[in-house]
């Protein structure tokens, strides 16, 4: 059997790291309890938890995904209540932050995060990602969503497509905000994340319904209840098949140092 902690020895940064962000997970999780909002692991996360009993060993990051309905006041809480040394990030007072899910950064600690618009973050420490999702017409989130992120990145990034860009975007939410009204009257049955983010997964309420438990290095971490259909939705039907050595990469963040 293949030896996967020669990835994450228990004295390397990435360890370390891998351990700082799971303190700030619970955190958070002591929120989410306190204010009754179900908050739960997925995407690598989740596939870690599955595979590994924990991290993917050679994996810097730490995905959770949150109902829509409850991003807002999951926000204000974590605004309020976080520790000192733990801060959120995220558009709905941060205009100059790019993306349309939040960020916990740990600031006793300094990672730089392999992006483009870094420079766009006011915060270089170890972060958990939280991500929303919200009922979907998977075909037409599909179309909205790929013209809302190439307009709203041009918006981000400036220039003279940006001129051209803002009305655009805007004429977009203005339909967005029908499409929204229509998935809640109709009751759409699937479930995708908010627009603004590239990923085109498609889950549905009893994947994720009532949420389940699973074991997470030493904790028990709450996940999606049909957390195999889940995985498939993420990674296709062979997920317990770790890729080739040479897709074994760690590429999110340079991690420089931990407090």
């Amino acid at each position: 059997m293949e030896d996967f902690s020669l990835y994450n020895p228990e004295s390397s940064m990435l360890r370390k790291a891998q351990h700082r962000m799971l303190e700030i997970y619970s955190e958070v999780e002591k929120i989410c309890k306190k204010h009754h909002i179900p908050i739960w692991i997925n995407g690598g996360t989740l596939l870690g938890a599955v595979r590994h009993k924990g991290f993917i060993p050679w994996d810097d990051d730490f995905d959770t995904e949150i109902l829509r309905k409850d991003y807002k006041k999951l926000l204000s809480a974590l605004e309020q209540e976080l520790p000192s040394h733990l801060v959120v990030q995220a558009r709905k007072k941060d205009k100059s932050y790019p993306y349309y899910f939040a960020k916990v950064f740990d600031l006793n600690s300094e990672a730089i995060e392999n992006n483009k618009l870094i420079s766009r973050q006011k915060y270089n420490g170890l972060f958990i990602d939280i991500f929303p999702i919200e009922p979907a017409f998977p075909k037409i989130r599909k179309i909205l969503n790929k013209y809302f992120v190439k307009s709203h990145f041009a918006i981000v990034k400036g220039g003279f497509k940006r001129v051209i860009a803002y009305p655009f975007f805007y004429i977009l939410k203005l339909i967005i905000s029908l499409y929204r009204f229509l998935t809640k009257t109709f009751r759409a049955k699937h479930y995708m994340y908010v627009f603004g983010q590239k990923s085109k997964q498609i889950y549905t309420y009893d994947m994720i319904f009532p949420l389940s438990e699973v074991e997470f290095e030493v904790e028990v971490l709450p996940c999606p209840g049909d957390w195999n259909r889940y995985l498939i939705a993420n990674f296709g039907e062979n997920y317990m098949t770790p890729p080739p050595p040479e897709k074994r990469q760690v590429h999110h963040q340079e991690i420089k140092s931990i407090r």
